[in-house]
């Protein structure tokens, strides 16, 4: 763990941006597409209790996140960024892959082309991130600082210092 903290964070402090962890499950890469799934299945919900569930997929890989984030720095400060993407880049804009992911999540293809569309940003800055997406998506939110919470409870139980 001190290699990690030293590779990350030379001067003893960190700073995660969440929303690269969606991408690639570092520590299980066999888990990247089932990530990848829940966060795409979230991001097409078009209600709050469909967004929930796949955010319930979602909570565990990012506890797991957490815990390996506050054991490498034990101690030291860490900086958690929540959810700041552009949403439109975590699902698929070809037909036959959008076709792919409705298929996985029982959805009707259009229904994944019209999410995308709607996604997509002109201008990013106008675009729905960073508190605009957590006021839009509160959900979102409550499943990221859970998944803190748990992780910084399960690390200290287990004597590794939680400084964040």
């Amino acid at each position: 763990m001190p290699a990690r903290r030293a590779k990350w964070a030379p001067k003893g402090s960190v700073s995660a941006a969440t929303e690269h962890m969606f991408f690639k499950d570092f520590e299980h890469p066999e888990k990247s597409a089932e990530r990848q799934l829940a966060i795409q299945e979230m991001i097409i919900a078009d209600t709050s209790e469909a967004r929930r569930k796949a955010l319930a997929k979602l909570r565990p890989f990012q506890k797991r996140d957490f815990i390996g984030i506050f054991e490498a720095m034990n101690g030291f400060p860490v900086t958690i960024r929540l959810i700041d993407p552009p949403l439109h880049e975590f699902v698929p804009h070809d037909p036959e892959q959008q076709k792919a992911l409705a298929d996985k999540i029982g959805v009707n293809p259009q229904i994944v082309a019209r999410r995308v569309e709607q996604l997509h940003e002109s201008n990013p800055m106008l675009g729905h991130r960073g508190c605009r997406l957590c006021i839009t998506y509160p959900e979102i939110l409550e499943m990221q600082v859970g998944a803190i919470i748990d992780a910084a409870i399960e690390c200290q139980k287990k004597g590794i210092k939680v400084f964040s």
